[in-house]
Parts: C-alpha cells; structure tokens; sequence
C-alpha cells in the first residue's frame, strides 16, 4: 500500500472518526482494535470526538492518545445527543483523503480495512463498502453483509441496488472525504433513528466510484447490540424519523431505479413495528399515527407484510386499516402468568400491567388446570410467564408457538420434584430463580443450559409498608411463616427465651397457621413430635404469655410495629418475610441457612442463635437500631423493590420477544 497521497491533498490517507459519549467502559478496547492498523503498515489519524461526556471518557482517550502525534481527541462545545454531531465534528477535523466512522464500543477489523482502503486507492473509489463479522448468543461468529455472488466491479448503480437490497446500513465503510466536503454530506442531527441509511444513500447517489471489498470491517457483536436494544425505549419520535428516513431514502434511490423498500427496506419496517411492541416507551400520537398509516398504505404493495410473524402482521393491519385506538391496544405486549400458588407473582402485575396487557392462568395444582381455558389464553399471549417449574411448564413448553416466548421461575420447592427432567423444556427460552444458591442448584440437578439462566429475585413494593413511630417496637419479635419443622419455630423460641432472660418486655408475633392447624403437619409423626417439642419448650421456659398467634394478616400494616423479622429456618430459596421487615422500617435477622449470605447483607446474617440474640441486646439503643433499619432498607430498596424487579423482568422478557418477532 503507498504511504500517502499525493502532495497538497492529505496530510493522512485515512481518518478514522470515532464519536464518543460517556464511552469509558469500551473505549479501551475499540481504540486497541483501531491500532492494529500499525500493523498493516496503514497511514491513518484518530479522532475521537466526545459529545461532552460526563464520565472519563476524554481521560481515557487523551491517556490513550499520548505519543501518538496522529491520535486527537476534539471536545464538541455542547451535547449534541447523538452520533450525528460528533461524526459531523470529526469530518470537519480529518485530514485524511479517506474517512471511517467506527462507533466507540465496536471492534475494527484492521486487515479488512486495510484491504478496503487499498481498493479505494487503487481503483479511485468514493464509496467501498464491505461486510462485517457476527458474533452470535453463543460467541460463534460468522460473516454477514457479504455480497455473496459475483460484484460487477464498477458497476456503480448496480452496487448501489445490492448494497440497499443485500446490507444493513451500517455506517463502516471507506469513504472520500472531498466527496462529504464537496457535496455538502452531513449526517442529520434531527435524525436519531435510521440516520446512517439516510446518509449512506446521500453518499452513494453522489458517488462517481463505488466498490466492494470482501474482507470484513468490524465485529457486529449481536450480543452487545441486543442488550443495548432492549433498553434503547421506541417513541414516537423514533416513529417519525423512521418514516422520514423510509420516505425520503425511497424517494432518492428510485431516482435511479431502485425500490429500497421491496428490499432491505422492509426489514427496517418490520423491525421498527417489532420495536413499537418490545421497546414502545410513552404513546404514539394520533397524527404520527396517521403518517404511519399513509406510508403503509402507499406501499403496501412491497413491504411483503404476508411474510411477517402472524403478530407483527396483526400491528400492521391494524395500521394500515386506520384504527387507531385498536393500534395502541394491538402494540402492547401481552403477558400470561401461569401456575399454581401464585403468590409470589400476583401482587407484582399491576405494575406490570404498565408495560404489559395481562392475564392469569392459575391452576388447581401442580399438574392440574383447565385445558381449554390454557389453550385460548396461549392462543391470546405473547409472553408466557410460568411461576414454578411444574407442570404448567411443561404443558407450555408442549404447547407454545415457535413466535411465543416462554419463561420459568424456580423456587426451592422444585428441586424435589421431576417436572424439570422433561426433555420438553428445551422449548424454554429463559430460566429464573429468586437466588443465586437455588439457581446453582437448579443447574446441577436439571440439564438447563446456564446460557439460559437468570437470577430473578422475589420482590417487596416497600412503599406500600407503614411505617410506625414506636419505640417499643425493639422489644417485638416476629415469625411469618411457623410451619412446617424447616421453618425453625423452634431456635425463634430460643431466641425469645434468651432474651427475656435480660429483659421481660421481649414478646413473638407467630403469623401464618399454627401446627395444629394444619392437617398434614399433624399426621406427620415427625413433623407432629417436633411442635409438641416447641410447646413443651413453651411450657418450661413460662413462654405462652410472651407470644402471640395473629394468623394470616397483612403484612405491610403488621409488621409496622415489629422490630425483629426472623429468618431462623433450615433452609430457604429466598425467603421475603426479612426484607418485608426493612420494608416497614423494622430489621431483618437470618440464622444462617445455605445461601442467606447471597440474600442479604453480612450484618444481619448470623451463623448461630447466640450471636443473633447478642445482636439484638446490642442495638436496642434507638440511634443504632435506626441506622441498622436504614441500612437493610436501603438494601432491600437497590435490590428488591417492586418497581427494580418490574424494570429487570420488562428488560429480559422484551430482549427475548424482540428476538422471537425477528428471527
């Protein structure tokens, strides 16, 4: 490859712009890839062009930047909030007879570069595009955007109908920065959504030379871009640059002959319709809507919508045929909760309910429900959310379509059970447990892919707990949940004993059914004996007048005025009732079983009955037990608050129905 260009035109033969805001996590990595060019002898500049981060992204690359006179990094005076600025910033910068925008969390591919910029030098080229490398879910990779068959070399309206009809417009390619200068090329800053596919056919049209190179530019990291599309919110601004984008691209390519929305252009439309049901934030104005509904009619003939997925197709009809109360409805996703015992998940669905339209299919046990009824509500969803993995997972995972997403959350009943050996639930697409321990163990004991797992804890909506001003409230103890023997009625008997022995004012609050309440307890022989030991140890210690049994009662006004949570069971997947303590400004104390310490924080896991009664003597003091309950609250807040888990669980179940809707 020359060294540069002729004298007087260029100091560089190659600018690579790279636009960056708050970038400091990826930046590193992507200037390493750019400066592998070294070693393909390139002559090439680096401008980094920050859009007035607010993180050390100018650090990073200032400090990268040192001892290389050929590095740069220009700060624009004001946030631009897009792409759009900086790479217009960067062109006005570059000094290289060539320009490359390369974003600031992708990977070069600096052979494939090298080679295209050696085609565009040797053939005098304004435009080379090339493809680029995939990398998938599992890390494999492949080529995408090649140009499988034979290029006509300088075939220039030829390229231009394969590129628009066999690539994704995404901005790398080898590009003559006189052509951007002369012709006045800038990307649109108005445009936040689709602007590379605009500017790439204002290039290409004013283009006098336009070539291919096979080798690929960059590393599409599908991985990276799904993650960052299912937070990336769909509006009714993104609606209408899109239509602008579609209309006007369309518009200039059939100046030369070419239908962009008969080809690539109607993926972006599916795409975007896709979008408008995973990713929608806020509504679509009605007259957006209209221009929707305009553009599809206008071109209904060659978006090919018969070949969408049957839901994408039931948004476009509804567009298309103008009702527009029918398309705000049909564009919200819609989520089915399924199982038996759904107490873990019921309470969650009005705030759900703000993302999703819901329904509930709540079975009669285990492995019993109405089939019927199953079938038309499978037949209405598009997500299906199975809380246990019993039998209503594996009837789902029987019955679910190929465009459905289906999901199961585990808890640590399961594990006993042989619903998940089914070989059917190879059909699911996300697994979740409430805590790190019982999701390792469900990947031991079942053969679920790890790549399919999630932590998706339980949750507390802390701002529906009272909070009661009560100074007492140190000296009241509470169990929820008393049976059966896991539960450790008696070590929280224990603790109310050694208390007492300093201090009288110490009393239980039982909630939930006692022993004898409970049929099967009490036929149990085993089960049966240890409750009779718990009332004799009632009965020595002079207990019976120190405890209360509420039953079941709500817990956000009862435990207003409990001071003490216990956890003091054997064993647990999660276990709610302490973080419902921090949520009424009460502490939770966990005896430390398997697990807990990935629950919650180290100060109020304990690994024996003594340290959590010398716990309590200690901070008794209204100052430290205050700041021990501000602590656990804040704890419980950050981690399991209602609103923490609906963002969490909306995120993944659209990350997993963008997919399905596009593949």
């Amino acid at each position: 490859m020359e060294a540069r260009t002729a004298a007087g035109l260029s100091d560089v033969r190659l600018s690579i712009i790279i636009p960056a805001y708050n970038a400091e996590a990826t930046l590193r990595s992507a200037l390493s890839s750019v400066s592998k060019l070294d070693e393909h002898g390139v002559d090439y500049e680096v401008v980094v062009v920050d859009d007035r981060s607010t993180d050390s992204t100018v650090e990073v690359a200032e400090h990268l930047s040192s001892g290389r006179p050929s590095w740069r990094v220009v700060r624009l005076p004001k946030n631009t909030g897009s792409p759009s600025g900086p790479r217009n910033g960067g062109v006005d910068a570059a000094r290289g007879e060539f320009v490359y925008f390369h974003d600031a969390d992708d990977e070069l591919l600096a052979a494939g570069v090298a080679a295209a910029l050696d085609v565009a030098v040797r053939k005098g080229s304004d435009l080379v595009r090339g493809p680029l490398l995939v990398r998938d879910d599992m890390g494999e990779t492949y080529v995408g955007n090649r140009l499988a068959d034979a290029v006509e070399d300088g075939d220039r309206e030829r390229l231009i109908e394969r590129i628009f009809a066999e690539q994704s417009t995404t901005p790398p390619a080898i590009i003559r920065r006189q052509l951007l200068v002369n012709h006045q090329i800038r990307w649109d800053p108005d445009v936040r959504m689709g602007e590379d596919t605009l500017f790439l056919a204002e290039v290409a049209l004013r283009a006098d030379s336009i070539h291919y190179s096979d080798a690929p530019l960059y590393v599409y990291d599908r991985r990276l871009r799904d993650a960052r599309s299912s937070t990336q919110a769909y509006d009714d601004a993104a609606l209408r640059n899109h239509l602008h984008v579609w209309t006007s691209v369309q518009g200039l390519l059939a100046e030369r002959g070419i239908d962009y929305l008969a080809g690539r252009g109607r993926i972006g439309v599916r795409e975007a319709l896709v979008a408008l049901y995973t990713r929608r934030s806020g509504s679509i104005a009605r007259d957006t809507f209209v221009r929707l509904k305009d553009f599809l009619r206008r071109y209904d003939g060659v978006l090919g919508a018969d070949t969408f997925k049957p839901r994408i197709q039931e948004i476009y009809r509804t567009a298309r045929d103008g009702a527009y109360e029918a398309f705000c409805d049909v564009i919200t996703p819609r989520l089915l909760v399924a199982g038996y015992d759904l107490k873990f998940i019921m309470g969650a669905l009005p705030r759900l309910g703000d993302d999703f339209v819901t329904m509930v299919d709540e079975w009669e046990g285990h492995d019993r429900h109405d089939a019927k009824r199953s079938e038309r509500l499978l037949a209405w969803a598009d997500i299906v959310f199975c809380d246990w993995l019993l039998g209503n997972a594996t009837w789902y995972a029987r019955q679910v379509r190929p465009e459905q997403v289906l999901v199961v959350r585990g808890h640590r009943f399961e594990l006993e059970r042989n619903f998940g050996f089914d070989p059917v639930l190879d059909r699911v697409d996300r697994f979740y447990s409430v805590s790190v321990k019982t999701l390792e163990d469900f990947l031991q004991v079942f053969p679920i892919p790890r790549s399919r797992a999630r932590l998706l804890p339980n949750w507390v909506d802390v701002d529906s707990y009272a909070v009661a001003d009560d100074p007492e409230r140190v000296y009241r103890l509470a169990i929820v949940g008393a049976v059966p023997e896991r539960k450790g009625m008696l070590r929280a008997l224990q603790v109310l004993a050694d208390l007492r022995t300093s201090d009288e004012r110490f009393h239980l609050h039982v909630y939930g059914k006692a022993a004898h309440e409970v049929d099967w307890i009490w036929k149990d022989d085993s089960e049966r004996e240890y409750f009779e030991r718990c009332d004799r140890f009632v009965e020595q210690h002079e207990l019976t007048a120190a405890i209360t049994y509420h039953g079941w009662a709500d817990m956000r006004s009862e435990l207003a005025t409990m001071g003490w949570v216990l956890s003091t069971s054997e064993d647990e997947s999660f276990h709610l009732a302490p973080a419902e303590g921090f949520a009424a400004g009460g502490q939770g104390l966990v005896l430390d079983w398997p697990g807990a310490e990935y629950v919650y924080p180290p100060r109020f896991v304990f690994p024996s009955v003594d340290e959590m009664v010398s716990y309590v003597e200690k901070n008794l003091n209204a100052d430290t037990y205050a700041e021990g309950a501000a602590e656990g609250r804040e704890f419980v807040v950050e981690n399991y608050d209602l609103e923490r888990f609906a963002e969490r669980l909306t995120v993944d179940l659209n990350a997993l129905l963008t997919r399905r809707s596009t593949r």
